[in-house]
């Protein structure tokens, strides 16, 4: 679900928007409670035509067609680590 947030909700009155700020997230509080998600861990070789192109280093499909999944990792001076899924 993508949700335009702009001109929805005004976070001190409704003047400038559709619903006030406490409207909108009493919304989304009772879509979120609405909804059962079920995650199951699978081998990305069971999911033909999905397979890791060590050429390119990404996950992709067969055919090029659709989106590929790569990835950056950043590592600060402290030693922070920041990883972030590309797509």
């Amino acid at each position: 679900m993508i949700i335009d947030f702009v001109g929805i909700a005004n976070k001190n009155d409704n003047s400038n928007g559709l619903h006030s700020f406490d409207e909108l997230m009493g919304w989304l509080t009772e879509q979120k409670a609405s909804q059962s998600v079920s995650i199951e861990k699978v081998l990305l070789e069971e999911c033909f035509p999905w397979y890791y192109d060590e050429g390119e280093g990404m996950i992709r499909n067969e055919k090029g067609s659709f989106f590929r999944i790569g990835g950056i990792r950043g590592e600060y001076e402290d030693g922070t680590v920041i990883e972030q899924p590309i797509i």
